[in-house]
This record gives C-alpha cells, structure tokens and sequence, in this order.
C-alpha cells in the first residue's frame, strides 16, 4: 500500500455501485456528497476519503484552481 499525504484522496467506491466489495472493507461516508463508501480495511487514515465521482472533480478543480476547500462542518 503506498503511503498517502493528508492532502491525497483516497477514492472509493459507491456502496450503491458495489453492494459487495471484493475486500474486506467498512462503510463509511463521502466527505463531499456524504454517499456510502466501501473503503478497504487495509487503506491509510490520513488521506481524504472520496467517492469516484467526488474524486474526479477533485482532481479537475485542482488541476484548474490548486487545492479545493472542504464544505464547512467537514
């Protein structure tokens, strides 16, 4: 498992898109749109935690902007 800066996402999958993950895993939650997450058991704590779709516009927004703010309460 490479290690990951607190900066990094950390992009996992929708439980809706996968009700079954092919690791062990936890539920967790977006910290942008707050969807279900799978995140696996084994990933690092200190990365943000995304869905795929999150994790996409993250990615553009930094290429655009630099790095994005995090919706308050977060």
């Amino acid at each position: 498992m490479p290690t990951l800066k607190s900066t990094e996402v950390l992009t996992c999958v929708r439980v809706d898109d996968m009700p079954v993950p092919n690791t062990h895993s936890f539920m967790s939650q977006c910290m942008q749109c707050d969807a279900r997450i799978w995140v696996a058991c084994s990933s690092p704590i200190e990365p943000k935690r995304m869905c795929l779709l999150c994790s996409g516009a993250h990615t553009e927004q930094i290429k655009k902007f630099g790095e994005p703010t995090v919706r308050a309460g977060k």
